[in-house]
């Protein structure tokens, strides 16, 4: 059994060697960059200064604001929190712009 054993492990390690196998970078490359929501960066903002498909949770107000940019054109701005739990959240019922798989986790 230990013959059997150390073959495979031996056929294992030159197979991995001649034919490299990443399993991140596969999954980077079909998952990056894609948006699975509608307005996940924030960019689009209603008549109220609003982003669409975002609220406020608790007492504080939010708002599109330009004042820091990180990745677009547009920050959101939290003011009026009382309390840490208040903040931005986003409705993600019937919110998924497709291609989502029932059942798979998003990070």
């Amino acid at each position: 059994m230990n013959k059997k054993l150390c073959l495979f492990m031996t056929l294992l390690i030159i197979f991995t060697s001649i034919y490299p196998f990443n399993i991140t970078t596969i999954f980077a490359e079909t998952v990056a960059g894609t948006d699975i929501v509608n307005n996940g960066d924030m960019e689009g903002v209603g008549t109220d200064n609003i982003p669409y498909w975002w609220f406020s949770r608790g007492s504080g107000t939010i708002a599109s604001v330009l004042d820091e940019m990180h990745g677009g054109s547009k920050s959101l701005k939290v003011t009026g929190r009382t309390q840490n739990w208040e903040g931005p959240a986003q409705n993600l019922s019937g919110n998924q712009k497709g291609g989502t798989v029932p059942g798979k986790t998003y990070h």
